[in-house]
């Protein structure tokens, strides 16, 4: 219960200013937790969660909202599966990327850009690779209550023509990512939080 709590004063503070509970860290606080999410991340061999998503959009009235499920195994395979309110489901077989719905399947070895950028950003932050590139992304890393918020900009021109920032939030307990906000150039933002993790090392 203590742990549902923490999780979910973190997520409001991904929408909030920067207010008592959010400090930037700086120097060797910033790279003890670059370390600690980088040691406890490498050491994941398999991951299955559900996620919630939910898209915020000025052309909507309401946010579109999306559950499914994602499975990880090591080093770069993953199925992510939309239940409802459509199914879906986009499978990462290392640079190989396919996708299924309605009964159909395709693959495309050079699928969308932003697909594949998603996907290779999701696993980067499951497994630790590329998570804190600083030579794609400027990074600041905020402590809030019970979480690490990492916020990472892209640097690279082709990134920041589909989007404004990446937002990642750590679990302070297990390091483990809670949730990704991917905000797009036009302010249209995209919230994934995880949900029933289960972790094999």
């Amino acid at each position: 219960m203590k742990r549902v709590l923490l999780y979910i004063i973190c997520l409001l503070t991904v929408f909030s200013a920067f207010g008592q509970n959010s400090r930037e860290l700086v120097g060797e606080q910033r790279l003890k937790v670059i370390n600690e999410i980088t040691r406890n991340t490498v050491g994941i061999q398999s991951l299955s969660c559900q996620f919630t998503q939910t898209k915020q959009s000025s052309l909507l009235v309401d946010n579109a909202e999306a559950k499914g499920k994602m499975s990880y195994s090591r080093p770069k395979s993953m199925r992510w599966e939309y239940i409802t309110p459509y199914s879906y489901a986009l499978v990462v077989e290392g640079d190989s990327l396919s996708m299924t719905g309605n009964g159909t399947a395709s693959t495309n070895q050079k699928a969308n850009r932003m697909m594949k950028e998603m996907s290779s950003l999701i696993i980067g932050s499951i497994n630790g690779e590329r998570l804190f590139d600083e030579r794609t992304f400027s990074i600041n890393i905020y402590e809030e209550t019970g979480c690490y918020r990492v916020k990472m900009n892209p640097k690279r021109k082709d990134m920041q023509r589909m989007f404004q920032n990446i937002t990642f939030l750590f679990g302070s307990d297990d390091y483990t990512v809670r949730s990704v906000v991917l905000t797009e150039k036009s302010g249209d933002a995209t919230t994934i939080n995880f949900e029933n993790l289960t972790i094999k090392r």
